[in-house]
């Protein structure tokens, strides 16, 4: 009789998590935040304390 405990997990779903991911198709918490409450969401882009232009 075949061993049917199966410890390898289906390729399929992380085949499709990782076209998912390629594609984009992410959606970030600044995205679900605006979903919730629109127009509440206040996120800056860069922590305040970065300085890109350092001369």
């Amino acid at each position: 009789m075949a061993d049917t405990e199966n410890t390898q997990p289906a390729l399929e779903d992380e085949v499709a998590a990782n076209r998912a991911i390629e594609q984009g198709l992410g959606v970030g918490a600044r995205e679900l935040a605006a979903q919730r409450e629109p127009g509440g969401v206040i996120t800056p882009d860069e922590a305040p304390d970065t300085d890109d232009e350092t001369a």
